[in-house]
Formats: C-alpha cells, structure tokens, sequence
C-alpha cells in the first residue's frame, strides 16, 4: 500500500484514474523537474502502468481510495489466485495428456485419460511412484511423472505420503478423497 497526504487535483477521481485520463498535477514546477530528471517518461502515465503492470503479473486491479489522504493498494497474490494459477497449469498439463486418449473421463470436473484414471484406482493404497510405472508400462519416466503423477496432484486427486520436497525412494503416492 502506497500513500500520499495530499489529495487528488479537482475533478480526477479514484474511478477515472482505472481509465485514460488527463493529467493535472499539482506542481506543474516540480512536474516538470521530474521528468527532466528522467523519474518518469511523460505526465498522466503512471496509473495506466500501474495497471498494465498489475495485469500482466496476473494481479487483481489496484485499489485507488480517496479518504483524508491519498492511497494505492497493489494485491499479492493471494493463496486462491494461486491455487487458480496452479488449477489453470494443471488443465493445461491435464490437456496435454488426454489429447492422446480418445476417452476422456470425467473426475469432478477434470478430464482424465483411461491411464490416469487406472493411476487413481490403483492409489488406493500408497504406491511409488515406480510401481505405477510398471502398472502403466512406462520406460520414460520424468515426462511420466508429470502427466501422470504431478498433473493429479495438482488437480487434487492425488497426494504424497511425505510432504517434504522429497525425492525419496520411500515416497508414495495416494489418492485423495476428492476422487470416489
């Protein structure tokens, strides 16, 4: 949250600084200063920056608030937006993997393939991540364990039993209660 004592020149708005607007500053002396001194490019720019800049990173729009003084609030993101973010990644992976699987089911809303659905039942007990390669027949196995390991577990179906970041030989793999 960024904020300012001062208040925003007559007639421009918290609504209109979230469009294309003129600018008026305030000291069009020091204004002017400033971007002599190379701190801005042109006047009546920077909230449209501001809000490009937020889209891109995949950020809500700032909240600009007028009260007794001036205030800017730029989001993080938050849990949600990144389970979203890691929900969209997963579809994505998730499409990869069934666009060569002709039938497709369909698990609360998430696409899987016949092999993916096989990897879920056969997780009903934990098993390594090797035991569902040989179940599968599977020689290549990090392009494997993305599709069918990492991409269920980031659509929830199914987790690990260590929840360390481990490479361990004793983790395993078990379905989640999402998937019946």
């Amino acid at each position: 949250e960024v904020w300012n004592p001062g208040r925003l020149p007559y007639g421009l708005t918290p609504e209109k600084l979230l469009k294309r607007h003129p600018s008026k500053p305030t000291n069009p002396t020091l204004a002017n200063a400033v971007y002599l001194a190379g701190y801005i490019e042109r006047v009546g720019t920077g909230t449209c920056d501001i809000l490009d800049y937020c889209k891109k990173a995949g950020l809500r729009d700032p909240e600009f608030v007028e009260d007794e003084d001036f205030r800017v609030t730029i989001w993080r993101k938050s849990n949600q937006d990144e389970v979203k973010s890691n929900q969209d990644e997963a579809e994505s992976n998730q499409d990869e993997a069934t666009k060569s699987n002709q039938d497709d089911i369909t698990s609360e809303g998430i696409k899987l393939s016949k092999k993916q659905k096989t990897v879920l039942d056969f997780c009903e007990t934990p098993r390594t991540a090797n035991e569902i390669f040989d179940l599968l027949g599977i020689k290549k196995q990090h392009a494997s364990r993305i599709r069918y390991i990492n991409t269920l577990i980031d659509c929830g179906l199914l987790r690990p039993t260590i929840t360390q970041k481990s490479t361990s030989k004793n983790q395993k793999y078990v379905r989640t209660l999402l998937h019946k």
